[in-house]
């Protein structure tokens, strides 16, 4: 660090032209049209995950950007839309992204914000827990729509709606009119506090994708489920049951198919649901059989909890399932 005492005797404040240097290089990286039609794109928050141990471990998070880079390493050509800070830790995570192979020339930099810190605990069960902090006022997601963005949805084989605002994504799904797997994991916040708006979204028969604290958080508004989704708008709900068992309502029909996987040593818990996303919507893209997806996915994502990180690497496992 003798660069930073030269910095001092020079009057030079060489932490903030470092911060300089990195934000223009992002900056540079953003400004790169998209080139050629994206597999997917997928909308969400990035974060940095801290996992409560001694010592500390520190590791990229946040779900959507979890689905982003795990799709990548499948080999999906990805876009990643989100807003970020541009502080010393967002900016590092956008290039994380960068360096697996996502694009983020559609990410929204904004200088009010700050990084999402998630604390981690009880990553060796099935359900771990995870408690993150940002401001209601200023989500980490984006607040506006432009050109770029509808036509890059428009163009995409797939697309996933994670953390957002409900009339952002309604607004993008009336724009684009076409037939595409759309995956919806609406947060358990949205659906406590917006489910009216998020509720418009289901208009649009996306893959609904559940946690069990979100169906209890439906019952508590009295929805019947599968039965008042259905007449939503949906075809098709998974609901996810920890991280062995799926249940599936397909093709608007009220009895459930139940996936169960055998138990496995955990390492790590978070993130495997991600990648049971990214698996998901990778076999959807080969026009694959929803069941049939739904087993393979749950099958490859259960294997990822043997990880360390936060973001999963299931490309081995695809190989191996489909002999590639």
């Amino acid at each position: 660090m003798r660069f930073l005492v030269y910095g001092d005797e020079l009057g030079i404040d060489i932490k903030e032209q470092l911060y300089s240097i990195i934000a223009g290089i992002v900056d540079s990286i953003k400004r790169k049209s998209v080139k050629g039609r994206r597999d997917l794109v997928v909308f969400g928050s990035i974060a940095l995950d801290i996992y409560l141990t001694q010592p500390i471990k520190i590791f990229p998070g946040g779900s959507a950007a979890n689905i982003a880079v795990s799709s990548s390493r499948l080999g999906l050509d990805t876009s990643f839309i989100g807003k970020a800070p541009l502080d010393f830790i967002g900016l590092q995570l956008l290039v994380d992204l960068v360096g697996e192979g996502v694009d983020i020339s559609l990410v929204e930099l904004d200088e009010s914000l700050k990084t999402t810190i998630c604390t981690v605990s009880n990553w060796l069960s099935e359900y771990p827990q995870i408690s993150c902090s940002y401001s209601l006022d200023n989500p980490p997601v984006i607040t506006k729509l432009n050109s770029n963005i509808i036509d890059v949805c428009r163009e995409s084989k797939a697309m996933y709606l994670g953390e957002g605002i409900c009339n952002i994504y309604t607004e993008i799904l009336k724009s684009i009119g076409d037939r595409k797997p759309i995956v919806y994991r609406p947060q358990k916040q949205s659906i406590e506090l917006h489910w009216e708006e998020c509720s418009q979204i289901l208009k649009y028969n996306p893959l609904l994708i559940l946690d069990e604290d979100k169906v209890e958080a439906l019952l508590r508004k009295e929805f019947k489920i599968p039965e008042d989704l259905f007449k939503a708008g949906v075809d098709n709900i998974i609901i996810l049951k920890g991280l062995r068992k799926a249940i599936l309502y397909k093709d608007k029909t009220a009895k459930s198919i139940e996936i169960e996987m055998p138990e496995i040593s955990i390492v790590n818990s978070v993130g495997v649901r991600d990648a049971f996303i990214a698996s998901l919507i990778y076999n959807l893209i080969r026009e694959e059989d929803l069941e049939k997806a739904v087993k393979t996915s749950i099958h490859l994502a259960l294997y990822t909890a043997l990880q360390q990180e936060s973001r999963k690497t299931i490309k081995h496992d695809i190989q191996t399932y489909y002999g590639l």
